[in-house]
């Protein structure tokens, strides 16, 4: 109190304030704060995964017009196999990594509320990018596994929907 240290029983409270950085946003460095685990990401991401998982099942329900009866999941054991013990690896190697490469930034506006700047995204098909998908399917010998991969995987479908069996 005042300018001396006085021993009191009252405790304070404190105050923890969010961290806030400068961010360039158009050339003007405003500040910003960084959310990465939002519950819309996590639940995006387990449901990407949950997709690619059971994605020979849901491929093979939307072909026999979703006659669960008719579904056989023997079909779909080795996706299965494969999928089931390494999206996990892959949401922890590539997921976890761009929840903290691409933070959401949120800066504030003229009213002083904090808004999110969404950063601009780029096309995900390049040229460079297509020009290795079509190198991978028409060039040997890596073409003859994507091949093959795409072949397995439309059986997996066929022998999935009831077809097959």
């Amino acid at each position: 109190e005042g300018a001396s240290l006085v021993v009191s029983e009252k405790i304070q409270e404190r105050r923890i304030s969010d961290p806030v950085f400068l961010w360039n946003v158009n050339g003007r460095v405003l500040p910003a704060r960084l959310k990465f685990t939002t519950p819309y990401r996590v639940v995006r991401m387990i449901l990407l995964c949950m997709l690619v998982i059971f994605l020979p099942v849901i491929l093979a329900l939307l072909i026999n017009g979703f006659q669960f009866s008719e579904l056989r999941l023997g079909g779909s054991a080795v996706w299965f196999c494969i999928a089931v013990p390494t999206v996990p690896i892959y949401l922890l190697k590539f997921g976890i990594v761009q929840l903290y490469e691409k933070p959401w930034v949120y800066v504030q506006n003229q009213a002083g509320k904090w808004v999110r700047y969404k950063q601009p995204s780029y096309s995900l098909l390049k040229k460079t990018t297509m020009k290795d998908v079509l190198r991978l399917l028409f060039v040997p010998p890596a073409s003859l596994g994507v091949w093959f991969g795409l072949i397995s995987f439309c059986v997996m479908v066929y022998l999935t929907e009831g077809y097959g069996w």
